[in-house]
């Protein structure tokens, strides 16, 4: 997409105002919805991984996000749910849209693990849309064997007990394959 690869992008944030590069995004969205969308262990599409790091426009983040969860349900058959992912809470005027089915927030320990997980669960509880920790465990920084295995232990206890729509799932999955 970058310009100085022959693309036609010359700042990253510009993929989400570039209508060639919208387009071609729907033509990858297109092709991956034509390739897995039958199969019945898709539980749903993720737009974009901390979008907020691409784009500091909230506007255009949101008008991107309209488009294209419109685009997935409008080819999707098997009717898969649509989220977004930001590096923090997100834009609420994106986590608004009708065709963004749910809401989801990483929940790393920065104030303690319990408030990795409720501070998040709080900021969405306004939000009328099923809310999941998508990602937590230890600090993004890392953490000691034994600190993780703590966490990792204890995010579904936690999440039973928050206002949750599923237990938090953990980022450090190479961890439990490395010890199981």
């Amino acid at each position: 997409y970058n310009t100085m690869n022959g693309g036609m992008l010359r700042t990253p944030g510009e993929i989400l105002t570039n209508r060639e590069a919208i387009e071609s995004m729907k033509r990858r969205l297109r092709y991956t919805i034509a390739r897995y969308g039958a199969y019945p262990n898709l539980f749903a599409y993720l737009l974009w991984i901390e979008i907020n790091v691409v784009n500091p426009s909230e506007a255009a983040r949101v008008a991107w996000h309209e488009e294209m969860s419109r685009y997935i349900h409008e080819v999707d058959e098997s009717r898969h749910m649509v989220t977004a992912e930001y590096a923090d809470n997100g834009d609420r005027p994106v986590w608004d849209i009708p065709t963004v089915d749910y809401t989801q927030a990483p929940g790393y320990d920065h104030y303690g693990f319990l408030a990795s997980l409720q501070g998040p669960a709080q900021a969405f509880a306004g939000i009328p849309k099923p809310f999941l920790i998508e990602e937590y465990g230890g600090s993004w920084r890392g953490s000691t064997p034994s600190h993780l295995a703590l966490q990792l232990h204890n995010g579904p206890w936690a999440g039973w007990n928050m206002p949750l729509s599923a237990t938090p799932m953990p980022w450090w999955w190479n961890f439990i394959f490395d010890w199981d």
